[in-house]
């Protein structure tokens, strides 16, 4: 497999909720110190404004989640090639990076609950001299389904097995 692989388009959909979930909460806040704030003779106009201005903050909130969800899938993409594990991604800041078989130590699929509700998951690859459970972003691929992350962890290690000669 040479080509380049793109995650799940779901993972459009999740990135953006995830992102989204802290909008409602600062909203939740703001609204509370501006009806504390409230000294007009006319309350109702004034909660009606505040409310008209709540629901456009949420609205702006989930296209800009959507936006930024959206231009982070089309930028992420990966691939196995004869070289190891090649993943690219990043938006503002583009990184590329190759995991050599011969580090590739383990592969663990996690599955958050979030992810779950769109059927997604998430392949760490632990390499020799990183971090404990995969946990930073070198060998962490998001976004793909639990059929596709059996399928690279399968092929990973079978790959990272005959480059130890094992």
């Amino acid at each position: 497999m040479n080509e380049n692989l793109k995650l799940n388009k779901r993972y459009v959909h999740y990135l953006a909720i995830s992102q989204w979930i802290a909008a409602p909460i600062a909203l939740i806040f703001l609204t509370g110190f501006a009806l504390t704030a409230i000294n007009t003779p006319d309350a109702a106009v004034a909660v009606g404004i505040i409310v008209g201005l709540a629901v456009a903050f949420l609205v702006v909130a989930l296209a800009a989640a959507y936006g930024v969800a959206y231009l982070s899938y089309r930028a992420y993409s990966y691939s196995i090639n004869a070289q190891g594990f090649h993943k690219k991604f990043g938006v503002l800041n583009r990184k590329s990076t190759t995991i050599p078989f011969d580090r590739i130590q383990n592969i663990d699929i996690n599955e958050p609950l979030i992810m779950r509700v769109f059927g997604l998951c998430e392949l760490h690859v632990q390499t020799a001299g990183g971090s404990s459970f995969g946990a930073g972003t070198e060998g962490k691929l998001p976004g793909i389904t639990h059929q596709e992350a059996v399928r690279l962890k399968d092929e990973l290690l079978a790959k990272a097995k005959s480059h130890r000669g094992l």
